[in-house]
């Protein structure tokens, strides 16, 4: 049930409705209002599960502290072994009805987020999965753009495993059933990126994916997230994930899952490409609500990588 006694609820061993899933790695300067945007949540009871997966900049010592002030966040550490693996640790960790996932990195989960999905759920017994709207901030948290999800949008990709509709669910502010998640077997380890997108097809295959029309999630849109620097990466695993989903929906075997940790045939972007392509799509965004912003992203575009024509195309346009 949903808990609507006022603030949050801080009893540890009742059983919680809603597990949120977060690892992390070295995410020190900004992890302490991640912490707080969750264990502020209200209107839900929760457990907060934070995998420390090998960081090295005191990210575990200052968990700690935290999870010794607030006996809902439970602190698990490991060696580093990759968010897939991480989150996985703590979903097996989980007692929650529903589990929510959340980022580290400066992301934040906005007041009312967990109780509004947890309600949809509750409402929409078809429903294996929710999702909600978010905005993106650059790195000084200034608004780059927000997007609140279309659920028709969201299930024709879904069904007809097109990627604008699978991608368009964010995977760190998304909610699903621990008892759907279990059935269908989990994260995969095999998955070391796209891990969200392979969980999404085989959750649709139990249910449907609602959408919370509410914005509800600061996503922070940094240079150095793991989206930018994996992209190749998450293209790859995502495309393995659509061909799993084909073959079970016609009744086949899947194709061999790679090896976690085997990447064939992709090249990785340099420094420079991911800088260009960064600051591009912020420029594209920035467009028409602040033409001056976007602008200097174009020419920060144009200097990180002169022959990524794009970017000089709209720095000319721009103008």
């Amino acid at each position: 049930m949903l808990d609507n006694t006022p603030g949050p609820s801080a009893i540890p061993d009742a059983v919680p409705l809603v597990s949120v899933l977060m690892g992390v790695y070295n995410a020190a300067s900004t992890l302490a209002r991640t912490l707080d945007s969750i264990l502020t949540q209200e209107g839900v009871t929760l457990e907060f599960i934070v995998v420390d997966d090998g960081s090295t900049d005191g990210s575990g010592e200052i968990l700690d502290r935290a999870a010794a002030r607030d006996p809902r966040l439970v602190v698990l550490h490991q060696a580093n072994a990759g968010l897939t693996i991480s989150l996985q640790r703590a979903a097996d960790r989980a007692r929650g009805k529903y589990l929510a996932r959340q980022d580290a990195g400066g992301d934040r989960s906005l007041p009312g987020r967990l109780a509004a999905q947890a309600r949809c759920l509750e409402q929409r017994p078809d429903a294996t999965f929710v999702t909600c709207g978010h905005r993106y901030l650059d790195e000084q948290d200034v608004l780059i753009c927000d997007e609140i999800r279309d659920e028709k949008n969201i299930e024709a990709g879904l069904s007809t495993l097109r990627y604008p509709g699978i991608r368009g669910i964010m995977h760190a502010s998304a909610m699903f059933r621990a008892a759907a998640f279990r059935s269908v077997g989990g994260y995969r380890s095999e998955f070391k990126v796209a891990q969200d997108i392979d969980l999404w097809l085989r959750l649709h295959e139990l249910g449907t994916c609602a959408a919370v029309p509410e914005i509800l999630y600061d996503y922070r849109f940094d240079l150095g997230g793991i989206s930018r620097r994996n992209y190749a990466q998450q293209m790859a695993f995502a495309e393995l994930a659509v061909r799993c989903a084909i073959s079970r929906r016609a009744g086949q075997a899947e194709p061999p899952l790679q090896p976690r940790d085997q990447i064939v045939g992709i090249r990785m972007k340099s420094e420079r490409e991911q800088a260009a392509e960064y600051h591009y799509f912020v420029a594209c965004c920035l467009r028409r609500r602040d033409p001056g912003r976007a602008r200097k992203h174009y020419w920060r575009a144009w200097r990180a990588h002169p022959r990524y024509w794009k970017a000089l195309l709209g720095t000319v346009l721009a103008w």
